[in-house]
């Protein structure tokens, strides 16, 4: 009887110690059951993206990304916790990457590989790509695959005065970056998309999906006004509008 108290303490203790890093880390891990022979975390800020990532099958969501990096051992806590013995980890931000990697290193009773998305909506496509009858180093390729062939358009607000790519830009400006790089600039975001669809057309020309996130402060009829603008130049492409519910960024665009 001792030794059983003794255990039921030990499980008890071990749970409280789950609930814990659940609760401090605002991680999300109640998701639709994947048929995937992998788990899968992803970092996300943002309502919306946390419930489309965790309807995708994504096993845990850890709340983070811009000005809100996770650290390595939150990532490592959350990869001991999976449920199956290989893991796919998408950063989704630029400046989280590394900190996954290191997690990786630690984790000793994982088998796990890193998708390094710079943004949430890069790892949806990588996400979609998975097959269930493919093995894990064939899915990690595939996923590798889509990165490089879909692009991605953030439209924020730049924090500070600086001039790159040819634009003078100044604090408060509305910026639009493709990928990575900063490619307009405006005073509102309507009019920095109608400018990227002007410079940029051949990237959007040649999707066959543009999925418009829209963020926590935008506003609906902002949205529709912009998924109109690419309907009418790009009236063969697929369009569809998702709340997002991310700070920071008035729209996240995924270009498939």
């Amino acid at each position: 009887m001792q030794i059983g108290n003794i255990k039921d303490a030990k499980i008890e203790d071990m749970q409280a110690e789950v609930d814990e890093f659940l609760k401090e880390k605002q991680v999300h891990n109640v998701s639709v059951e994947s048929s995937l022979p992998f788990s899968i975390i992803s970092i996300a800020q943002g309502e919306g993206f946390k419930k489309i990532f965790l309807n995708l099958g994504v096993e845990t969501v850890i709340d983070g990304g811009q000005t809100m990096n996770p650290s390595i051992n939150d990532i490592l806590t959350a990869i001991t916790l999976c449920k199956k013995d290989f893991v796919v980890v998408m950063p989704n931000n630029s400046n989280i990457i590394l900190a996954a990697q290191e997690a990786k290193k630690l984790a000793k009773t994982k088998t796990v590989e890193i998708i390094p998305t710079s943004n949430v909506v890069q790892a949806i496509p990588a996400i979609l790509s998975f097959n269930t009858e493919g093995t894990f180093e064939e899915n990690m390729s595939n996923a590798l695959k889509m990165l490089e062939t879909s692009h991605s358009v953030s439209i924020t607000y730049s924090i500070k005065k600086t001039q790159l790519n040819g634009l003078k830009i100044k604090k408060g400006d509305v910026i639009g970056m493709l990928d990575e790089d900063i490619v307009s600039k405006g005073k509102n975001p309507a009019e920095v998309i109608t400018n990227m669809i002007k410079d940029k057309n051949e990237i959007f020309k040649d999707a066959e999906f543009i999925g418009i996130y829209f963020g926590k402060e935008t506003k609906a009829e902002d949205t529709e006004a912009v998924a109109k603008a690419f309907k009418e130049h790009f009236p063969d492409v697929e369009i569809d509008i998702i709340d997002g519910g991310q700070p920071y960024y008035y729209y996240l665009i995924s270009i498939e």
